[in-house]
C-alpha cells in the first residue's frame, strides 16, 4: 500500500481525493498548511507528496525546498496542484524547486491516478538503485526480480499502458504524448526544451552472442543507468528494441548537449557483463573483452530552433536526424541538430 501526503486548502477537494484513492489502496495523509507538511513527511515518510499552491505559492515552494533540502525527505517526490489561469510561470517554479510534475485543476481523476502510479514507482525504483550494495549479483535472478515487479505494476496500470514491461521507463505512447504536452508547453510560454535520442551501438552482438536473457538484463542495467542520471523532471522512455528518448523540460541547447554526453558516457562507464558468470561458446578473447562494455549513439535538438518547428513530431525528427548522422559517421558519439545546420 502507498502513503500519500496531501496539503490542498479545498476542503471538497480534499474529501474527493480521499474517496478516489481509497478506491485504490491508498493511504491518504492530509496536512493542515505548508508547515504542517515538511513535519509530517518527516515523520511518516510517504511514497510521494501532493502540494496545493493556492492561495499561497511561496508557501508551497518554501516546503518543497525544506523536503529537498533534508537528507530524510529530500528523494520523497513532489508533485503541485496548480489552478490553470497559473499554469506558465507556477509549472517553471515548482520545476525550480525540486517538483516532479504539476496537475492542473479542476483534476482528472484519469490523469490523477496514472501520473500519481508512474511517479511513485520512479521514486521506488531509482530509491531501490540507489541503495543496492556493490558486488557480484547473479544476472538470472536479478533479471527475474526485476521483471515480475514490472509485471505487478503493469498489472495496476493496464489500461493506461504507462511502462515498458522489460525497464521500467516509460512506453513509447505515453512518452510521445508526453512530448506533445511538453512542447506545446514549451511553445506557448517561450520557453526551451530540448529532447534526447539514444541508440545501443551494435546491440545485436550482444544477443547473439550471450543470448536473449542477458541481452534483456543489459538493456534493464540500461534504463538504470538513464534514470539515475537523470533529473525527476525529465521523462525517460524507451521507443523500441535498443532505443531510447528523454525529454528535457527547460533544457536549452548547450545544457542538452552537455546532458547527452553526459549519459553517453555514463553508459559507456558501466560494465554490463560478468564474463565469470557467462558460459560463452566459442567466444574468442578480443571478441570477449569487448562486449564488456556498451556504447551508444546520440542526437539532439532544442526548441527553440533556428528553423521553423510547427509540433512536436517535426521536433523529434530533428534529434532522430542528429542520431542518424553520429550512427553514420563513426557510433558512440553526441551530435545536435545545430551541428547539421552547419554542415549545409
Amino acid at each position: 500500500m502507498s502513503k500519500i501526503l496531501l496539503l490542498e486548502h479545498d476542503k471538497e477537494l480534499t474529501e474527493s481525493l480521499e474517496s478516489l484513492f481509497a478506491t485504490d489502496q491508498t493511504e491518504m495523509i492530509i496536512a493542515e498548511n505548508a508547515k504542517s507538511v515538511v513535519k509530517r513527511a518527516n515523520e511518516d515518510n510517504p511514497d510521494l507528496i501532493l502540494l496545493d499552491t493556492d492561495p499561497s505559492a511561496e508557501d508551497a515552494y518554501t516546503a518543497c525546498k525544506k523536503i529537498k533540502d533534508r537528507k530524510k525527505t529530500k528523494n520523497i517526490p513532489v508533485v503541485f496542484l496548480i489552478s490553470e489561469k497559473d499554469e506558465g510561470d507556477i509549472r517553471a517554479k515548482c520545476l525550480e524547486v525540486g517538483g516532479v510534475d504539476c496537475l492542473e485543476k479542476p483534476l482528472n481523476a484519469r490523469k490523477m491516478l496514472t501520473t500519481v502510479h508512474a511517479v511513485i514507482k520512479r521514486a521506488q525504483l531509482l530509491k531501490k538503485l540507489n541503495s543496492k550494495k556493490n558486488g557480484e549479483i547473479k544476472i538470472r535472478d536479478e533479471l527475474s526480480q526485476e521483471i515480475e515487479k514490472l509485471h505487478q505494476i503493469n498489472r495496476r496500470l493496464e489500461e493506461t499502458a504507462l511502462i515498458d514491461r522489460l525497464t521500467g521507463l516509460y512506453d513509447k505512447s505515453y512518452f510521445f504524448n508526453k512530448l506533445k504536452e511538453e512542447f506545446h508547453h514549451a511553445q506557448k510560454h517561450k520557453i526551451p526544451i530540448s529532447v534526447v535520442i539514444l541508440d545501443i551501438d551494435s546491440f545485436g552482438r550482444v544477443n547473439d552472442t550471450f543470448g536473449h536473457d542477458v541481452g534483456d538484463y543489459v538493456l534493464t542495467k540500461i534504463a538504470n543507468v538513464l534514470l539515475i542520471n537523470s533529473r525527476v523532471a525529465d521523462v525517460v522512455g524507451r521507443l523500441e528494441g535498443a532505443n531510447f528518448a528523454v525529454i528535457l523540460p527547460g533544457i536549452d541547447m548547450q545544457s542538452g548537449v552537455f546532458e547527452a554526453e553526459r549519459l553517453r558516457v555514463a553508459i559507456n562507464q558501466t560494465e554490463y557483463v560478468d564474463d565469470s558468470k557467462i558460459e560463452r561458446k566459442g567466444a574468442g578473447s578480443r571478441r570477449k573483452k569487448m562486449e564488456k562494455t556498451i556504447t551508444a549513439s546520440i542526437g539532439v535538438a532544442t526548441f527553440p530552433f533556428s528553423e521553423p518547428v510547427k509540433n512536436e513530431m517535426e521536433f523529434f525528427a530533428l534529434a532522430k536526424k542528429a542520431l542518424d548522422r553520429a550512427k553514420t559517421t563513426g557510433k558512440n558519439k553526441t551530435i545536435s541538430a545545430t551541428d547539421l545546420l552547419t554542415e549545409k
